[in-house]
């Protein structure tokens, strides 16, 4: 997931795509994204299987956990998806509104920031949380993910890209 400056001008192409995408859509991406963590749970496993196999030896004890995946790690990257899937959409929401003046009124509204970006280390399932949040709340997002999950990183951004392009 290394960054360019082409990978940063396609995100920001991106986030106007995303900031216009309608609450449906964002909610059947992050369906699909939930069904292809659960369809590639076993390239998932194997993928951060080899990632610790690398690290062990390598990195303090406290990393090596927040490093490695299992079952319920996974069953609660797809419960976290679901989660977000059924929040409020917050984009186009009201937060407050005042009557300047007689036929002038200002509303504030929540919008999408455009694009974010996060950089963590040894923690893969931060993948899919960051993910289904940018998604619900209409951003683009770049990854700097640390090194010693480069394998887990990538299957999991490459199977959540893929599904959520596929529902739209």
């Amino acid at each position: 997931m290394a960054t360019s400056v082409s990978d940063v001008k396609d995100a920001k192409l991106a986030a106007l795509k995303m900031a216009a995408l309608d609450t449906g859509t964002k909610d059947n991406a992050l369906k699909a994204m939930a069904d292809a963590i659960i369809a590639n749970r076993q390239k998932i496993l194997e993928a951060n299987a080899a990632d610790v196999a690398d690290a062990e030896g390598n990195v303090p004890p406290e990393i090596l956990k927040r490093l490695k995946l299992n079952d319920d790690k996974v069953d609660d990257m797809v419960a976290s998806i679901l989660d977000v899937a059924r929040l409020k959409d917050p984009v186009g929401e009201t937060m407050s509104a005042i009557e300047l003046d007689a036929g002038l009124e200002l509303y504030q509204k929540r919008c999408p920031i455009g694009l974010i970006g996060v950089i963590f280390e040894a923690r893969p399932e931060v993948v899919p949380q960051i993910m289904s949040l940018c998604l619900k709340s209409g951003n683009a997002i770049l990854f700097k993910g640390g090194s010693e999950a480069k394998r887990s990183n990538r299957i999991l951004f490459d199977i959540l890209q893929e599904a959520a392009a596929s529902a739209g």
